[in-house]
C-alpha cells in the first residue's frame, strides 16, 4: 500500500486557493506517493475534479483523512481546520508556503 497525500477542500467564504494543482499532483505521484483530492477542492480556483483525476489523483472526501491509515500528509493553503483535522488523526499536515496559516500542525506518529 503506497503512502498517500490528502488535499482538502478549503472552500471557505472568499477562499479561492487550493493547496495543489494538477501539475503538483503529477509531481507527487512521480515521487511514488498516491494523492487523494477532496471533491470540489479546486472549484473556487476553476480546477474541476476531472483535471485532478487526469493527473493521477483519486477524488475522495474529508473523512478519508481519519479513516485511511496510509494517509501520511495533508496539504492545506490556509484552512487551519484542515491542518487540525490531519493532526488530530495523527498525520503530518503542512500549510502551503503562500497560505495564511502560521505553519505546520504536527502530531507524533
Amino acid at each position: 500500500m503506497a503512502q498517500t497525500v490528502f488535499v482538502p477542500n478549503e472552500g471557505g467564504a472568499g477562499e479561492p486557493r487550493v493547496a495543489a494543482s494538477p501539475d503538483t499532483v503529477k509531481r507527487i505521484k512521480a515521487m511514488g506517493l498516491d494523492v487523494i483530492v477532496e471533491a470540489g477542492a479546486g472549484a473556487a480556483s476553476r480546477i474541476v475534479d476531472e483535471e485532478f483525476s487526469k493527473a493521477g489523483a483519486t477524488i475522495g472526501k474529508a473523512g478519508d483523512v481519519v479513516q485511511r491509515p496510509e494517509i501520511v500528509s495533508a496539504l492545506a493553503s490556509s484552512d487551519e481546520a484542515s491542518l487540525a483535522a490531519a493532526a488530530a488523526a495523527g498525520r503530518e499536515a503542512r500549510a502551503h508556503p503562500g497560505g495564511a496559516s502560521r505553519g505546520d500542525a504536527r502530531s507524533p506518529m
